[in-house]
């Protein structure tokens, strides 16, 4: 029973550090500062989709289009004058989610919480090291993180096909958001071939992305958006930068990110000792 009671007080202690130090971090930095890279940028493709435009069709942008469309939601049901800081809260919000999805999938694989590691530190860890990799302002980046992370964490959940198509719908997205994610799917479903040779598995996954890109590519049809999303899309980056900015930066990183929290989980684990 003691032994029971150190478990379930070290995952609140943990719950509750994650959810405070969200909430510290939006109080003290959500309202400072001004970033006229994406959070003027985005926020002016929303406004425009909420005045009945599309883009590709009636203006122009050199990026996919789903964040534009996720943020324009906002518009719909926040007044205009809090609109800028509700798009910070928002951020905060996405990072924290997709943090805890990015955790609770690296717990269900490696089972580091039977290492007394518990996923709610992880994910507040993870939250910190990307809240302040870059100044704490809203970069819409984060949209294909959360998704991805929701993605990764419905293909590694169980060995259920239901799971996959859902993880895998994701996982699309993911690829239709700002910033390189186009590996995304292709890297989900290397997944479900490499763990198990699940051979239903694998065709119902990759029926379910063929399914997912042709539908998107009808509603670039239907809405005459198709043409100019091939011309602003493509063709301007080589082939190197596709690579660096598509897979190398997110694989090789600095061995900072892995070494500090790897101190705090062994300084917690000796505090806490909850196994």
């Amino acid at each position: 029973m003691q032994l029971l009671r150190k478990i379930i007080e070290y995952r609140y202690f943990t719950l509750s550090l994650f959810i405070f130090y969200i909430i510290i971090q939006f109080l003290v930095n959500g309202r400072y500062g001004w970033n006229d890279g994406d959070e003027g940028y985005f926020l002016a493709q929303s406004w425009r989709i909420f005045n009945g435009q599309l883009p590709y069709r009636d203006f122009i942008i050199i990026s996919t289009p789903l964040s534009g469309f996720i943020h324009s939601i906002s518009l719909f049901i926040v007044p205009g004058n809090y609109q800028v800081i509700f798009e910070r809260l928002l951020f905060y919000i996405f990072l924290a989610a997709s943090s805890y999805f990015g955790a609770a999938a690296i717990d269900h694989v490696f089972k580091i919480s039977k290492n007394g590691l518990d996923k709610y530190l992880l994910a507040t860890v993870g939250f910190a090291f990307t809240l302040w990799n870059w100044p704490p302002m809203p970069w819409y980046t984060v949209d294909g993180v959360l998704l991805s992370s929701i993605g990764v964490f419905f293909i590694v959940r169980d060995e259920k096909k239901v799971f996959d198509i859902i993880g895998m719908l994701f996982l699309f997205l993911a690829a239709l958001c700002k910033q390189p994610f186009y590996l995304m799917p292709v890297a989900g479903l290397l997944f479900i071939i490499i763990q198990n040779k699940n051979w239903k598995r694998i065709f119902f996954s990759a029926i379910s992305l063929i399914f997912y890109l042709t539908v998107f590519i009808l509603l670039l049809i239907k809405f005459d958006m198709l043409n100019n999303f091939l011309k602003y899309t493509s063709g301007v980056a080589q082939h190197n930068s596709t690579l660096w900015a598509g897979f190398y930066i997110y694989i090789f990183t600095k061995s900072m990110y892995f070494i500090i929290p790897l101190f705090f989980w062994i300084l917690l684990k000796k505090i806490f000792n909850p196994l």
